[in-house]
């Protein structure tokens, strides 16, 4: 059995768009509403294949849930995509220097 994907996104919108895509090339996913909820399922989950997390969510942002999960020797090597809308030009280093492994832009496009 595939390990699942995990989409962090506060809109249900958005996660259903990705889970769609994701779903047509056969990967099981998981979702996560919030930094915290998707810190809560990886202590009490197998760990996903990769994660797409969103940037901007209330409560625990995607860069401070990215540092949690970097810090947690045991997820260190899952692969963690930034899953969002921001189109500032440093924004994609700032990812990278915070342990993301890519970043998606918001809508995702299949060929990404």
């Amino acid at each position: 059995m595939r390990k699942p994907v995990l989409v962090v996104d506060d809109s249900r919108v958005a996660t259903a768009a990705l889970r769609r895509m994701l779903e047509q090339q056969g990967l099981p996913v998981d979702a996560a509403e919030s930094g915290e909820e998707a810190i809560e399922y990886l202590r009490s989950n197998v760990h996903p294949s990769v994660i797409f997390l969103d940037h901007m969510m209330p409560g625990m942002d995607g860069f401070e849930a990215l540092s949690a999960i970097r810090r947690d020797m045991r997820l260190a090597l899952v692969p963690v995509v930034m899953y969002t809308s921001q189109e500032a030009e440093n924004y994609l280093g700032q990812a990278l220097a915070r342990g993301a492994n890519d970043v998606l832009h918001k809508p995702p496009r299949p060929v990404e």
